[in-house]
């Protein structure tokens, strides 16, 4: 019984001070994530702008159109337990997206794309997000994996898209 109680006591500490560190942390951050795709800028615009093919290339995601909002194009987003309704908030081909969390929930943001030519085949892809996460899990999650963690993700899957490995740069 002992051993028992000591188990909950100490899973009980760690939760507390997850909760508390991710507390601590501030709500929102910004966080960018720069690499070279090995594809022309004009292939990688059109990867990131067909939402309805991006099942294809990120791991795990779902997607369904959901109409469009206040004249913007939007959809359902599916991904590791979590529905998100996203919508574009600007967009200039071939070298600007801007998408954002529509839909109420535990956190909302906007994720920058920019796109810039390296040469015929590459392109420089700059993922901006600015996220305000309202769990201090959440929170706390980020600063394990850290800040541009998302970002980081999504370049590693669009460049696997094409066959290869994204470059870092600044």
């Amino acid at each position: 019984m002992r051993r028992l109680l000591v188990i909950v006591g100490i899973v009980v500490a760690v939760v507390a001070a997850v909760w508390t560190v991710g507390y601590m942390l501030p709500l929102e951050h910004t966080a960018s994530y720069t690499a070279v795709v090995p594809a022309g800028v004009d292939a990688v615009w059109q990867r990131i702008a067909d939402v309805d093919s991006q099942p294809t290339w990120r791991k795990g995601l779902k997607v369904e159109s959901a109409g469009s909002q206040n004249g913007h194009p939007c959809w359902h987003e599916r991904q590791s337990g979590l529905e998100m309704l996203m919508c574009v908030e600007a967009s200039s081909a071939p070298k600007l997206r801007e998408v954002s969390l529509a839909s109420t929930g535990a956190f909302h943001g906007t994720w920058l794309y920019q796109l810039e030519p390296v040469s015929a085949a590459q392109t420089r892809v700059r993922m901006t997000e600015t996220v305000l996460m309202y769990r201090p899990t959440w929170r706390f999650f980020m600063l394990l994996v850290g800040p541009d963690f998302l970002s980081r993700q999504v370049i590693l899957q669009l460049a696997a898209s094409f066959g290869g490995k994204p470059i870092p740069a600044k």
